[in-house]
């Protein structure tokens, strides 16, 4: 297996288990997140990118790639806080017998998910603005990554007309 499979599968673990340790709620919070955070930064990425491009002295792809990053996190993060509070909320009714089982299972499946869109964004987004990096070869090759993306694509409506047009399959080399 190819290292870059092997990181991927490495960080997509670490969601599924960040799933099951938190719970469904938590994880459906970081999933709704992913969602909305892919929605709205898709369409502010380009003026933050305007707007931050004075201030670094990088590649234009760098800059959009940052700017999308940078909206991402901060609307993801304002979702989880939604829902953070209702998952202290659902604390009061979790002392239902075998509640906690099932919110641990649903969370790690619903942390699957999640991992699942976020690596498929990140993927999407280095395939459709190439930085050129030393292991951009690797995660051609990939197929992991290549499956992540192609799970990323029920994501891609949300996306602006300019991403949407892209096929990143053009990438991936198989």
């Amino acid at each position: 297996m190819p290292t870059v499979d092997v990181v991927l599968l490495l960080i997509l673990m670490g969601f599924v288990l960040y799933g099951f340790w938190f719970g469904f709620i938590h994880a459906l919070g970081g999933l709704v997140g992913v969602v909305l955070g892919t929605l709205f930064a898709s369409r502010l990425y380009e003026p933050v990118a305007h707007w931050l491009a004075p201030l670094f002295d990088a590649h234009p792809n760098t800059v959009r790639i940052l700017a999308f990053s940078i909206a991402f996190i901060l609307i993801n993060r304002v979702v989880g806080f939604g829902f953070w509070v209702l998952e202290r909320i659902f604390r009061i009714i979790a002392i239902i017998p075998f509640l906690k089982t099932i919110n641990r299972l649903a969370g790690a499946l619903f942390g699957f998910l999640e991992g699942a869109f976020v690596l498929g964004g990140i993927l999407f987004i280095l395939a459709r603005f190439p930085i050129d990096v030393p292991w951009e070869r690797q995660l051609q090759e990939s197929n992991l990554a290549h499956q992540l993306v192609r799970a990323y694509s029920v994501m891609t409506p949300l996306l602006p007309q300019a991403l949407r047009d892209f096929d990143p399959s053009s990438f991936f080399k198989k």
